[in-house]
């Protein structure tokens, strides 16, 4: 067998994944992160819209920077647990709170900032994606284990 037969056997036993797997991935374990880094004792959280309290598992993470921007997809400061109402069926709301909230929270500076940020052409290395998802995966546990969570 020559070595290009070899080599190519090796590479398609060796499963690598796309950058949009990982994505799914993490948007998957960052939104359990966030979802349950707000929660309380009891696992509740409290809508950044409309304050409505909700179970985490039923929660949203909300961006208030679209999450197609990859810059802000996976940023703490732009996420927040949501109702499924206010992140799906009012948006306009949604986002006019969202701010208030963000401008109360990191002053008006920081959020011109972010603002002016998500303007600008970013480009994220799968790298970079994998090593957030390692990341995530041990704040999600670390938060399971504080809260008293045995779940997957």
């Amino acid at each position: 067998m020559s070595f290009y037969k070899i080599i190519k056997l090796i590479m398609k036993k060796v499963k690598t994944e796309t950058k949009s797997q990982v994505i799914k991935k993490l948007d998957r374990v960052f939104s359990k992160y966030i979802r349950l880094k707000y929660s309380d004792k009891n696992w509740i959280c409290e809508c950044i819209s409309c304050w409505k309290k909700i179970h985490w598992k039923e929660a949203h993470n909300c961006h208030w920077i679209s999450r197609w921007n990859l810059q802000f997809r996976f940023d703490e400061e732009n996420c927040r647990p949501g109702c499924p109402a206010c992140n799906t069926y009012r948006p306009e709301f949604h986002i006019r709170e969202f701010t208030i909230k963000q401008i109360e929270r990191l002053w008006k500076e920081k959020v011109d900032e972010m603002r002016r940020q998500a303007k600008e052409v970013y480009k994220i290395w799968i790298v970079e994606l994998r090593e957030k998802l390692e990341y995530y995966k041990q704040k999600v546990k670390q938060l399971e284990k504080e809260k008293g969570l045995s779940i997957k």
